[in-house]
């Protein structure tokens, strides 16, 4: 049967078993899809120039949101999509584990004050959860939390809110893609060549960014007349 690796991140791999099992056997899939510059740039150091890899960006951007009828479209809604990956291994950069929970709670405030209403969006499952739950007790007031499964329904909450803050790759050409300017956070290079396709790596958060810093970049996403 044919393998193929639909578009995806790919690297870096730091495990010598996982690169030597990519350069011996990668060769013998159908097709082989690197999302960015970065990927390929991975993969090919490991299998050589093969026939079967090539770039290709995500495609999820050109499927259609569905809004639900329990979510009111008629409310200024700032959705937040946090990661469990942001405070994990997977994320390379250290200097966001005490950052980012904090500033989760300084962009809710930032929010507030602008006249929106914020609520999370669990975008993943348990473990997303119980980062919202913790997060939630930080606040002096909690706010409400969707858990919507269907990726449909899930595109379409994103697409009704009017603006959106998200450590979800996914969550984040969802807003995009629909228009939607979106404040981002990043644990992987992915994340960054995303940011760079859609010209708005001045909403890509840093975890130096102040709160001050914080409040400008979220005034940028919220500029209707800003050519951004």
């Amino acid at each position: 049967k044919p393998y193929i690796f639909l578009p995806q991140a790919f690297g870096p791999f730091t495990s010598l078993s996982s690169r030597r099992h990519i350069a011996s056997s990668f060769r013998y899939a159908a097709m082989i899809c690197a999302r960015d510059d970065e990927s390929h740039q991975h993969l090919e150091k490991l299998t050589g120039s093969i026939p079967n890899l090539f770039k290709f960006g995500d495609f999820t951007n050109l499927s259609e949101g569905l809004v639900p009828d329990s979510f009111d479209v008629r409310q200024r809604w700032a959705c937040i999509v946090p990661n469990k990956n942001m405070l994990n291994m997977r994320n390379s950069s250290t200097a966001w584990l005490p950052r980012y929970e904090i500033m989760l709670v300084e962009a809710i405030t930032c929010y507030r004050e602008r006249g929106l209403k914020p609520f999370f969006l669990n975008h993943e499952g348990a473990e997303d959860g119980a980062l919202i739950s913790r997060v939630n007790e930080m606040l002096s007031h909690s706010i409400p939390v969707i858990v919507e499964s269907d990726p449909i329904a899930v595109k379409g909450i994103i697409g009704g809110s009017e603006a959106v803050l998200s450590s979800r790759f996914h969550a984040c050409i969802n807003a995009m893609s629909q228009g939607i300017p979106c404040v981002g956070t990043s644990w992987s290079h992915k994340y960054v060549a995303l940011y760079d396709g859609y010209a708005a790596s001045s909403l890509l958060l840093q975890p130096e960014n102040t709160y001050e810093d914080l409040k400008r970049i979220i005034d940028l996403s919220l500029d209707k007349d800003s050519e951004l």
